[in-house]
């Protein structure tokens, strides 16, 4: 929540130079208050940081006296080394505040090295306060405080700045590299709309316990005819895969017949898929009137029926 955030944001003073309220307009979030740093806002005065403490010893506010704000104070490696507090571990912590009261204010000189800009650099002509926003201080000087109904806007950027003429001599002119925006934001949150298509396939089953065939007996002709040259009877009620195999009433194999259907689906006739059978045998020869039996294979499963015909020959 402490990590830097490019954003602009919006801050509501209040009376007695109190801010009410300070919100993320770009992430659309209202930006906490907190005396320490994170992702939060707050306010170091003069009055809330003593000059005994700090860094540069001096009862002008600086830029390094956010070095004895927690957890910066108590933070050790580059953080502590670049913006350092005192040597007294003991010494209490600066406390960020939200309510602004002007001080005397001193930024640094680029006429100097940077462990003495705080310590040599002259006090502003006009008082000020520092403002913090999550992982970015600025330090304001202006003649008045501002007053009730007041909104500032500030913004905030991510990257690094490069150039310019100082201690380490001249670096051509200023340059600012932009990094990736972190979503850092506490209480943003991320919506994603995701679309789909689903489609259900059909699930096998080996159930061959609804098989039979239509009509039974077959008589001369069924409903499923559309001329008198076609001959139909069904197999239905059948699995998604299956193998029929049809004999006669002597043992003789009269035709083998696969069965594949991607759509296993209810019909009129019962749960399953159908197949039709145009009551021709291996040779293509219309079969003659009689009792034939037929065996159903689907994987493990069998079932063995039979059906009678009644036809004439073609």
């Amino acid at each position: 929540g402490g990590a830097a955030r490019a954003a602009d944001f919006n801050v509501y003073w209040g009376a007695g130079a109190k801010v009410d309220s300070v919100v993320d307009i770009s992430n659309n979030v209202l930006v906490p208050f907190d005396t320490s740093m994170g992702g939060n806002w707050g306010i170091l005065t003069t009055a809330n940081a003593s000059g005994a403490n700090s860094f540069d010893g001096r009862a002008d506010l600086t830029v390094t006296d956010i070095g004895c704000v927690e957890p910066l104070k108590s933070t050790l490696g580059g953080s502590r080394v670049r913006i350092p507090c005192d040597t007294l571990a003991a010494a209490p912590a600066y406390k960020l505040d939200s309510i602004a009261t002007l001080g005397s204010i001193a930024f640094t000189s680029d006429s100097i090295t940077y462990a003495q800009s705080t310590t040599l650099s002259p006090t502003a002509p006009q008082p000020g306060f520092l403002f913090y926003l999550p992982g970015h201080v600025f330090l304001m000087q202006m003649p008045a405080l501002p007053t009730a109904g007041m909104v500032w806007t500030l913004r905030s950027y991510i990257g690094a700045i490069s150039g310019g003429n100082g201690v380490g001599g001249n670096l051509g002119p200023y340059t600012f590299t932009p990094a990736l925006r972190s979503f850092t934001a506490i209480g943003a949150q991320a919506q994603v709309t995701i679309s789909s298509s689903i489609a259900a396939a059909a699930v096998a089953t080996n159930d061959l316990s609804s098989v039979h065939t239509v009509p039974d007996p077959y008589y001369v002709q069924s409903k499923y005819e559309a001329s008198t040259d076609q001959k139909v009877l069904k197999f239905v009620g059948l699995p998604q895969d299956c193998i029929i195999r049809i004999y006669s009433v002597s043992g003789v194999l009269v035709r083998v017949i696969e069965h594949h259907s991607g759509n296993y689906a209810s019909t009129s006739l019962a749960q399953g898929s159908e197949h039709d059978w145009d009551l021709r045998n291996r040779n293509n020869q219309v079969v003659a009137s009689g009792v034939y039996f037929w065996h159903v294979e689907a994987g493990d499963a069998r079932k063995v029926g039979r059906f009678t015909l009644v036809n004439f020959a073609q």
